[in-house]
């Protein structure tokens, strides 16, 4: 193989034009592709996904209302219900200012559109909300007696100011059958904590009112939601007083400072990383173009390692790249042995052939142990895997290939050395931890020591905690969960089947099992 791949350095030391050209156009090209990756910041890409969840995840995908921002507005003085409906008022004004495209609705107050639609719904499909119980009571509705009486109390209510809005229910409706059925609605209250006043979504203790807006796009693209989050955030903060807090909050929010953080997080974490080992190097080498030599196999790598992965996925998570820079410094080593033996040998054939084994049988161990990953059954890793591994190989191609073709330019002097000055980093490691009988007798009296406590290693099940909030997002979660708590512990439960009367069978099975649990009290609705 170092045969191989010497004569390939040799053919293109000779052409050195068309090699320029042929390393230019092929980064040009991943560089392309790399660039039309999409990157998705989604948490949940790390939870195992395996059949018994595929249809869970494609209908919460698709279920609007966990996309939902809220706008929670709190009354300081207590009962203050006027001062909460104009604030918001205000803020209702405020966003209408926004445009079309960052939002597909703005749920403020209940219209009478959305009450005739409601009313609709059951009055056209009776038939399918009523009980057994039910027909009973419509029995008795029907008696001589009782219509005498519904008649009546419907002629009071005709002659009443709110004759002229339940005029038209009690002309559709006049024996009050539909009630029976409105009733059903109750069973499905997320929260027995919220009423309406003119139409607005407030606690029973008026201290709270709540705002929903509906985003355009979904919560992980958080690019395109940004302009609409930063919009209601400072429009919450400007029409915030002493007398009512105005916070918003959802996992549109969320996802955005997940996705601010993981990039502030990621620049920060290479930038250091990049300067540690340029000193280090440059230390060592007291050289600049080694420096530079040394991390273009990495900034290769990772350009390769996208451009293969938009080939052949096309999106990727965000996470999982930016925990993919890990292998920073193992890319960096490929290059770094290539310049550590030039300096020492100065012979180009002498390193090729030295080291183009040893590389290919380490970089495959360790591409082999990335490409593992693939048979977890969560997408986050199979991403970091596959982004590690390729970047690995883009690495060690190009160590392989171009970096001989750069060694000489990486040196000013050529000769070789004859006497070579020994540095505190040679001495450093080149000392022999394995002959010094106290670090090995310390090492294996810790590493017994140690085996004791290994079993008692915990696990994080909370995956709120794997999700980033910064102080303000955590108190606007805090103070909606202490108004709307009961939402917050709701377990929901779908019917799936292979037709629409299979699932509706199998959700009336369910319903009754869930009756008796909560009769047991087990649950609370």
């Amino acid at each position: 193989m170092q045969n191989w791949t010497y004569l390939v350095y040799l053919f293109f030391s000779k052409r050195k034009l068309i090699f320029t050209f042929l390393v230019i156009g092929l980064c040009g090209l991943l560089g392309y592709y790399a660039s039309k990756i999409k990157l998705e910041e989604d948490i949940t890409r790390f939870v195992p996904r395996d059949k018994n969840t595929a249809s869970i995840n494609s209908i919460l995908e698709n279920l609007k209302s966990k996309d939902k921002l809220v706008i929670h507005l709190t009354s300081t003085l207590g009962d203050n219900t006027e001062k909460l409906v104009e604030t918001a008022d205000s803020v209702y004004s405020a966003l209408q200012t926004l445009p079309k495209e960052s939002y597909s609705d703005i749920t403020y107050k209940i219209s009478d559109n959305t009450m005739q639609s409601v009313y609709d719904i059951f009055y056209n499909n009776l038939p399918f909300f009523l009980s057994d119980k039910d027909y009973s009571r419509i029995s008795n509705l029907i008696s001589a007696d009782s219509i005498q009486y519904t008649l009546r109390k419907d002629y009071e209510a005709l002659l009443s100011p709110s004759g002229m809005v339940l005029g038209k229910f009690i002309k559709r409706d006049p024996l009050n059958i539909v009630p029976l059925a409105l009733k059903k609605m109750e069973s499905i209250k997320l929260d027995e904590n919220f009423e309406t006043h003119d139409g607005a979504i407030v606690t029973k203790d008026h201290k709270h009112l709540l705002m929903f807006i509906t985003p355009a796009f979904a919560s992980n693209e958080t690019g395109k939601n940004k302009p609409l989050i930063d919009f209601v955030k400072n429009t919450s903060k400007k029409l915030s007083t002493n007398e009512i807090t105005i916070e918003p909050f959802g996992a549109c929010m969320v996802s955005l400072g997940n996705a601010e953080q993981l990039r502030k997080d990621t620049t920060l974490t290479t930038t250091i990383t990049i300067i540690c080992i340029a000193l280090l190097i440059g230390l060592y080498f007291k050289n600049v173009l080694p420096i530079v030599f040394i991390f273009l196999p990495v900034v290769f790598g990772m350009t390769f390692s996208l451009a293969m992965l938009f080939l052949f996925k096309g999106v990727v998570s965000a996470i999982a790249v930016a925990a993919g820079a890990a292998v920073l410094g193992v890319a960096i080593n490929y290059s770094l042995h290539f310049f550590t033996h030039y300096k020492h040998t100065r012979d180009v054939k002498e390193t090729i052939s030295d080291l183009t084994v040893p590389m290919l049988i380490g970089c495959t161990t360790t591409v082999g142990a990335f490409f593992g990953l693939v048979f977890t059954k969560s997408e986050a890793l199979h991403d970091f895997g596959q982004f590690a591994a390729f970047s690995l190989i883009g690495a060690l191609l190009f160590s392989i290939f171009v970096l001989p073709q750069l060694l000489k330019f990486s040196f000013r002097n050529k000769a070789i050395e004859t006497e070579h000055k020994e540095t505190f980093l040679d001495k450093l490691v080149s000392y022999r931890l394995d002959k010094n009988k106290i670090v090995v007798v310390s090492s294996l009296v810790i590493t017994i020591a140690l085996c004791f406590f290994a079993s008692n290693v915990g696990f994080e099940t909370d995956m709120n905690k794997m999700s980033f909030m910064d102080e303000e997002t955590r108190l606007a979660e805090k103070h909606l969960d202490e108004v709307n708590n009961f939402a917050a512990r709701s377990v929901y439960v779908f019917a799936t089947g292979k037709t629409t009367e299979e699932a509706m069978q199998l959700n009336e099975f369910v319903y009754k099992k869930l009756v008796s649990l909560k009769q047991a009290e087990q649950i609370k609705k």
